[in-house]
């Protein structure tokens, strides 16, 4: 599978993961009593990134010779995981021990954005053929 075809698939399927997640965290009685600061904030950051890997999927659709994209969404599914799958853990499940690893999903998050930021700016512009 391409690049821009596998960012997009993981963009979507994060995206309706992230609903999936909001319906049972407002809906089931175990995960109602969560912390909703906490869990709230993952769910944010979850549905963010998931529109930022289909973004990432379609700058490498549009513009094949941007330099990165892989890497950005690679940043970008790390941040999920560090971050959003860690707070998700603590609410619901009491998993607390990697904690630690928190800050490092939000710093996963800026440099995939950066990344891509800086692949779009520095790409030569070429046109597509028809």
């Amino acid at each position: 599978m391409s690049t821009s075809k596998t960012l997009v698939v993981l963009g979507a399927f994060n995206g309706a993961l992230a609903v999936a997640l909001s319906a049972l965290a407002a809906h089931l009685p175990l995960m109602a009593g969560a912390s909703a600061q906490g869990v709230a904030s993952a769910l944010e950051m979850h549905r963010f990134h998931a529109l930022g890997l289909v973004a990432a999927g379609v700058v490498a659709q549009v513009w094949p010779q941007v330099r990165g994209v892989a890497w950005a969404g690679a940043f970008m599914v790390l941040g999920i995981l560090l971050f959003c799958v860690n707070l998700y853990a603590r609410a619901w499940w009491g998993f607390d021990a990697l904690r630690t690893f928190v800050p490092w999903g939000g710093t996963a998050f800026i440099v995939g954005w950066g990344v891509l930021a800086l692949g779009v700016a520095t790409s030569v512009t070429r046109s597509r053929p028809a």
